[in-house]
């Protein structure tokens, strides 16, 4: 949050992204498929598919909405490094194999009823759990690569075909550059998510 300058532009303020996610998810909202999925929120979503904000970010987002000198500003997707970095050791300590395997987890939001390294253990056992169901499923692909990276997200690489099936086809709703946020894959919905990977990289 920042006193919002006329002169200064954020390169945080590309109106494309910002609402291609607003679109994302209206026609999420809109859609009545009973097995769809959101993927391309920001906020931490805990295993019962919601997302629970603490009072002091629910305040501080009630006064960004009424205050038009003020304006938010998210960082890039996979975090700032060098706080992914501290928030890391802070949660899960610095012999932690997540951190030992150069595993990290950016933590943005943090939910009343779940601890910092609670949030951090689940977005690394999906990590886990999906990189396990896609190799499973067979195929030419190689999957370390989704417990490497940082952050509520987990970038794929799909081509503008891959994202158009799994939004239009399987209605798993992603951001345009092929990026998912895997705090919102559960146990409910773990399966679904990987054969509609398999079959968007198959087809």
């Amino acid at each position: 949050m920042h006193q919002h300058k006329m002169s200064a532009r954020s390169v945080f303020d590309g109106a494309v992204f910002v609402s291609s996610e607003r679109k994302l998810l209206e026609d999420f909202k809109r859609d009545s498929h009973p097995d769809k999925v959101n993927l391309a929120g920001r906020e931490y979503v805990g295993e019962h598919g919601h997302t629970t904000w603490l009072p002091l970010v629910r305040k501080i987002k009630q006064q960004i909405a009424t205050d038009p000198t003020l304006t938010p500003e998210y960082p890039p997707i996979l975090g700032i490094p060098e706080f992914t970095k501290r928030a890391t050791e802070l949660a899960l300590g610095k012999d932690s194999p997540a951190i030992v395997e150069s595993r990290q987890v950016s933590l943005k939001f943090f939910l009343r009823q779940e601890s910092v390294k609670a949030i951090a253990e689940r977005c690394m056992l999906i990590r886990e759990r999906l990189r396990e169901r896609l190799r499973l499923l067979g195929g030419p692909w190689h999957w370390d690569h989704i417990i490497k990276p940082g952050g509520f997200y987990c970038c794929f690489g799909f081509n503008t075909q891959q994202v158009e099936f799994l939004v239009q086809k399987k209605h798993i709703y992603l951001l345009p550059n092929g990026c998912l946020n895997v705090s919102a894959i559960n146990s409910r919905n773990l399966d679904y998510v990987a054969e509609s990977i398999h079959q968007a990289l198959s087809s």
